[in-house]
């Protein structure tokens, strides 16, 4: 009995051996693939963290292009507004000017108007002195007949 009980305990212990070599090299097996497949899915997660970083800072140069653009086109109207300003002023100032010798122009006119108007009455007045002299002179030759 105590053969067979040798011979079973050492073929227990044999089969017992195997079983656990081939359970640890099944455990193993899995674990490295386990392991394998964490350093490919964390690959794959850094990649996707990358491309969503790339994306996300094509997103922000996109935005920084378009403020950019926006900021130059109002640069360009601000200054497009100074230059009409500008010109607006000129314009002003030219027809201020206009308006100016338009009124110097006026005014020299009344200014000969009135010396006409003068003139004429000077005339009209030598004309009655005369008239008066003529009447006088009259008279007098009236007189000394």
């Amino acid at each position: 009995m105590k053969k067979k009980k040798i011979k079973k305990s050492n073929e227990f212990k044999v089969g017992f051996k195997k079983i656990t070599n081939f359970t640890s090299k099944s455990i193993n097996k899995v674990y490295k693939n386990f392991k394998k497949k964490q350093k490919i899915e964390e690959k794959n997660e850094l990649k996707l963290r990358e491309e969503h970083a790339k994306k996300e800072q094509k997103k922000i140069e996109l935005k920084i292009k378009e403020q950019s653009k926006k900021d130059d086109e109002i640069k360009t109207k601000e200054q497009e507004l100074r230059l009409e300003e500008r010109e607006l002023a000129s314009r002003d100032k030219e027809q201020s000017i206009e308006d100016d010798v338009l009124k110097t122009k006026r005014q020299k006119l009344e200014i000969n108007e009135q010396k006409l108007e003068l003139n004429e009455q000077e005339q009209e007045l030598k004309e009655k002195e005369l008239g008066l002299r003529e009447k006088e002179l009259g008279l007098r030759e009236k007189e000394l007949d």
